[in-house]
Formats: C-alpha cells, structure tokens, sequence
C-alpha cells in the first residue's frame, strides 16, 4: 500500500512539476520575445571538409542539414520581412546530398 502510494504522489509531484514549468516558459516568452537573428551565417560549405569533420557519422550530419534546412526555408517564409531572400538554402541542401547521396526526399 504504501509503494503505490509513493508511486501516486511522485507521479502527481512530476505532473505538478511539468505544469510549472509549462507556466514559466509561457511567461518567459512574453517578457523576453525571441529576436531573429541579425544575418544566416553558414560556418562550413565545403562538403569535403564537412564529409571529415563528420567522422562516418555522415547520414546523421546530413540528417541534421536537412532538418536545419527546412527550419531555414520554413523561417525565411514565415518571416515579415518584405524581401525574403534563401541565398542559403541551396548551399544547404547541397551538404545534405552531397554527405548522403542516397537521401532522395532531399532533391
């Protein structure tokens, strides 16, 4: 009886905690809007140098350009800005084939 009675009030204690923190991101995010970014900078554009930084781990950077890719496209579209330039997509999506040729979504 009083193991399940544990295990009910840590649950109701994670549950209460999760709800706080719920609340301060919300506030947070009121106080302090996120601001964009003054310029896109792309720190490595060479595929070759990025192909040996990745260590044979180049599916996972390539899935990591890819999903940095379309966060890129998605923030650019959805940005007010009046001129929406992607002068970083392609180079972009050229790390994530050139890393993984066999990711088709990517083309």
């Amino acid at each position: 009886m009083k193991a399940v009675t544990g295990t009910v009030a840590g649950v109701a204690a994670i549950a209460v905690l999760m709800a706080t923190i719920v609340r301060l991101q919300m506030v947070r995010e009121r106080w302090f809007p996120q601001s964009e970014p003054a310029q896109q900078i792309l720190y490595v554009s060479s595929p070759a140098v990025l192909t040996r930084l990745a260590l044979s781990y180049d599916a996972l950077v390539s899935d990591l350009y890819w999903i940095r890719a379309i966060q890129y496209y998605g923030g650019t579209r959805l940005s007010e800005r009046a001129s929406k330039s992607y002068e970083l997509l392609y180079p972009l999506l050229d790390l994530t084939t050139s890393l993984d040729p066999n990711f088709n979504i990517a083309y």
